[in-house]
C-alpha cells in the first residue's frame, strides 16, 4: 500500500479497536461514577464530572474512524452557520419550552419552507443542540429544546455567539496564514498589529481602537461580555477566601483588573456581602460605558493596562 492512498483514505485496515484499551477506559469512567455518587462537596462533585467527561471523550474518539472524526471537524464550522441562522428565525423561541414540535409546524411558525428547515433542523439534531422526537399517535419527526438551545435563546447568549462568529472569527480567518507569513510563526509581540488588525487592513490600532467605529459590533461585544452572569460564575466567587483580605491605606480591599462588565465581582460580593474594603472594577471606558452588573458601592475605573499605570496604589489584590 502505498502513502498516497493511505493519506487519501482509500485501503485502510477494518476499523477494530483493542478491546483492552476500551475495556480500560469504561473501567475508568465506572471508577469516576463510583466517585461522583460519593462525593460530599461540590468540589469532590465538579471533579469527579470532570475525570467522566474526559475519559467519556478519549472512549468516544477510541470508538470512532479516523473517517468520522475528520468529517466531524471539517463539518464543524457549518453548525455555526445553522445556529446563525436560527437566531434570524427566532426559530429556538418558536419551539415549544417543555414540548415538540414537527418541521411543518415549524416552518409554519417562522415563515419558512418545510425543506429548509428540514436541512437546518436536521443538522441542530445531529450536534444534539436539539432533540429528535417521533411522539405518538402519528409518529411523524419532531424536535424539543434542549438545555443548549434553551441557553441560546438568551440575549446574553446570542451576543456572545455573534461577537465571536461575526466579528472576531471572520477576522481571524482571513488573516491566517498571510499575517504569520509577514510577521513570523510566532505569539503577536504588538497587540496594536495582531492578526484582527491585519485582517482590517490597519496599523498601529488596537481590537477597541477599531471596534468603537462600529457602533452595532460595539454594542454586540459589550452585550456578549454578560455571558458569564448568565453562565454563573458563583462557584468561582466562593473559590477563594475573599473576606480575608486586608484593605489597602485607603481602603481598597481587591482590584479586577480587566474585568468587564463586573461578573467575577458580584460573583464575590454575592458570597461575601459582608467583605470588608472597597472594590474597584478596572477596564476601558468604551467597556465600562457599555453598561456594568456591580452594585453602586463599587468603584469603576477606566484603565487601559497595555498604555497606564496602575491608577490604584498601595498594591492592594489583584485580579486579572
Amino acid at each position: 500500500m502505498s502513502r498516497l492512498e493511505t493519506a487519501s483514505g482509500q485501503g485502510l485496515p477494518p476499523f477494530e479497536p483493542p478491546v483492552e484499551i476500551l475495556s480500560s477506559l469504561s473501567d475508568s469512567i465506572q471508577a469516576a461514577l463510583a466517585q461522583y455518587a460519593a462525593a460530599s462537596t461540590p468540589q469532590e462533585k465538579a471533579s469527579a464530572l470532570k475525570a467522566i467527561q474526559a475519559t467519556s471523550s478519549k472512549l468516544s474518539t477510541a470508538t470512532s474512524p479516523i473517517q468520522q472524526q475528520f468529517m466531524e471537524l471539517n463539518n464543524r464550522p457549518y453548525l455555526n452557520v445553522a445556529v446563525r441562522i436560527a437566531f434570524e428565525l427566532s426559530l429556538f423561541e418558536a419551539i415549544p419550552q417543555f414540548g415538540h414540535i414537527t418541521i411543518k409546524e415549524l416552518a409554519d411558525e417562522i415563515n419558512a419552507s418545510e425543506e429548509f428547515i428540514f436541512r437546518l433542523v436536521r443538522v441542530l439534531g445531529a450536534f444534539e443542540i436539539l432533540e429528535v422526537t417521533y411522539p405518538p399517535p402519528n409518529h411523524l419527526m419532531s424536535f424539543a429544546l434542549t438545555p443548549m438551545s434553551r441557553l441560546l435563546i438568551s440575549p446574553a447568549a446570542k451576543a456572545s455567539f455573534r461577537n465571536h462568529f461575526e466579528i472576531l472569527l471572520p477576522a481571524h480567518l482571513s488573516s491566517v496564514p498571510g499575517y504569520f507569513h509577514k510577521h513570523g510563526f510566532k505569539s503577536p509581540e504588538d497587540f496594536k498589529n495582531v492578526p484582527f488588525t491585519f485582517a482590517h487592513g490597519t496599523q498601529d490600532e488596537d481590537f477597541f481602537d477599531l471596534l468603537v467605529k462600529d457602533e452595532n459590533k460595539l454594542k454586540i461585544f459589550n452585550d456578549a461580555m454578560a455571558i458569564m452572569a448568565v453562565l454563573g460564575l458563583k462557584p468561582l466567587g466562593s473559590l477563594f477566601a475573599f473576606d480575608k483580605l486586608v484593605p489597602n491605606e485607603d481602603g481598597v480591599a481587591l482590584v479586577d483588573i480587566g474585568g468587564g462588565k463586573g461578573q467575577m465581582l458580584k460573583a464575590i460580593q454575592e458570597a461575601y456581602p459582608k467583605m470588608k474594603g472597597k472594590l474597584v472594577l478596572e477596564d476601558l471606558k468604551v467597556v465600562l460605558d457599555g453598561g456594568v452588573v456591580v452594585s453602586e458601592d463599587v468603584k469603576l475605573q477606566t484603565y487601559d493596562f497595555f498604555k497606564e499605570v496602575q491608577p490604584i496604589k498601595g498594591k492592594p489584590p489583584y485580579v486579572k
